[in-house]
């Protein structure tokens, strides 16, 4: 979206990633393997964002997110794609990161379980590019 060009806000957005979800998954993604669980309601997830401000939100996984992160099958890909392509949606966000859990057995992503590369999993970059291909909201 370009800040020089005045646009109306969004009405109804498409969430879109492994990250989307208000759920467990989410909340660890966001806190990191190093913080305490917080109670569910402590963390503003992304969705929680927009439906504070009144923007209605669709979710749709569409990519799992590698070891230890919430999984998802070719359906969720290929509804994230359909959602994204919608006429109702004004916008399309991407919530794609990784998970840590601290243990770094599930996931390798946490204190001594150091990453060789920083490419998200999964099929993550196949995704945001399927959905910058199929959305038809365009920067104003």
């Amino acid at each position: 979206v370009r800040a020089d060009v005045a646009h109306a806000p969004a009405e109804r957005v498409a969430l879109v990633g492994p990250f989307a979800a208000d759920n467990a998954y989410t909340i660890q993604a966001m806190v990191g393997g190093y913080a305490w669980v917080p109670p569910p309601r402590a963390v503003v997830t992304v969705g929680d964002a927009l439906r504070r401000r009144g923007v209605e939100v669709d979710v749709a996984v569409g990519s799992g997110a590698g070891v230890g992160g919430p999984a998802a099958s070719e359906a969720d890909f290929e509804a994230a794609v359909a959602l994204a392509r919608a006429p109702s949606t004004d916008a399309v966000i991407a919530v794609l990161g990784t998970t840590s859990c601290g243990c770094c057995v599930r996931c390798g992503n946490g204190e001594a379980g150091d990453r060789m590369s920083l490419e998200l999993e999964g099929r993550q970059l196949e995704l945001l590019a399927a959905l910058v291909n199929a959305s038809h909201v365009t920067a104003r």
